[in-house]
C-alpha cells in the first residue's frame, strides 16, 4: 500500500537477458513488465538492455539492442525511459551511439556493463559524452567474494573503480549498480562516500535485512536510488523493512536528485 500511495522510480530494470529472448515476443516481455509494476505500485521504470557476460557486441547488436529498448519505451509511454547499453571497445563509435540514442529515442543516461572497469581510460569518450549532454551512468558492479567470481567476470568494476573515475570525471554522475547483488555489499561502501557524484541503487538479490540503512547512513537518502533488476518482491521488502524514516523512504523511491531526467 505504500508503495501505491507515493510516487516510485525505479532506476534499474530489464526487459529480456538478452536480445534474442527479448525480440522473440517484444510485446509480451515487455507488457509483463508493466503489468508487474502496476501490482506492485512502480510508476516509472528506466530500462536497457546490455550484453553480459563480459563478452563484446558488434556496432550491429547494440544498435539492434537499443532499438528494442526505444520500441518498448514508445509501448508505454510515460512509464518507460531507456539507458542505452555501449560497449567502449568500439572507441567513438559509443559516444555515437549514445547521441543517436538521445536525439533518435530520447534516452536520459547510459547503461555499462562488465567489459572494462569504469576507471579504465578506454571509457573516456563515453564519459566525456555524458557529461555533456548530463546522462547519469548505471553501471553493473561487484566486489568478488570468492575466486569463481573474479574468474567469471575478471573487469567488473567495485567501489575502488567509482572513486578512481570519479576523481577524473567530478561532473560525471555514476550510479553503482546492485551492491546487493554483487558479492561484498559492506566492502562495496569503502570510500564512496567522499564522492558526491557517485549513488548506488538498491537492486539485488541479497537478501540482508540491513543493507539498505547502511547505505543511508553512509552516504545519505539523497544519493540512493530505488532499483529491482529482475527481483521486485525482494527489493520492496527490503526497503519496507529498512527501519528508514518516512521521509528517506520517499527520497529513495523517488529520488528528487534525479527528477530533471525523466522530464
Amino acid at each position: 500500500a505504500f508503495f501505491r500511495e507515493h510516487p516510485v522510480t525505479d532506476w534499474h530494470e530489464h526487459t529480456g537477458l538478452d536480445l534474442v529472448e527479448a525480440c522473440n515476443d517484444r510485446d509480451t516481455r515487455v507488457d509483463q513488465l508493466i503489468a508487474a509494476a502496476d501490482i506492485a505500485g512502480i510508476d516509472r521504470i528506466v530500462i536497457s538492455l546490455p550484453m553480459t557476460g563480459g563478452a563484446h557486441a558488434s556496432p550491429e547488436e547494440i544498435e539492434a539492442a537499443n532499438d528494442y529498448i526505444a520500441y518498448c519505451c514508445r509501448r508505454h509511454p510515460g512509464r518507460l525511459w531507456g539507458l542505452a547499453y555501449v560497449d567502449a571497445i568500439h572507441g567513438r563509435y559509443a559516444a555515437d551511439e549514445i547521441n543517436r540514442c538521445r536525439r533518435e529515442h530520447g534516452f536520459i543516461g547510459v547503461k555499462l556493463y562488465n567489459q572494462f572497469f569504469l576507471s579504465d581510460d578506454i571509457q573516456k569518450p563515453i564519459i566525456e559524452c555524458c557529461i555533456a549532454n548530463d546522462m547519469p551512468i548505471l553501471m553493473h558492479a561487484g566486489h568478488a567474494g570468492h575466486p569463481g567470481s573474479i574468474i567469471s567476470q575478471p573487469f567488473i568494476s567495485d567501489s575502488t573503480h567509482f572513486c578512481k573515475a570519479a576523481e577524473k570525471y567530478p561532473d560525471a554522475t555514476f550510479i553503482l549498480a546492485h551492491p546487493n547483488g554483487g558479492g561484498d555489499w559492506y566492502w562495496q561502501l569503502k570510500g564512496i562516500a567522499r564522492y558526491p557524484n557517485i549513488f548506488c541503487d538498491t537492486s539485488g538479490s541479497v537478501l540482508d535485512g540491513d543493507t539498505v540503512k547502511k547505505f543511508v547512513d553512509t552516504i545519505g537518502a539523497e544519493r540512493v536510488l530505488f532499483g529491482t533488476d529482475g527481483s521486485f518482491c525482494s527489493s520492496i521488502g527490503r526497503l519496507l523493512d529498512s527501519g528508514l524514516t518516512e521521509d528517506q523512504l520517499l527520497t529513495i523511491m523517488d529520488n528528487p536528485a534525479f527528477a530533471r531526467y525523466l522530464k
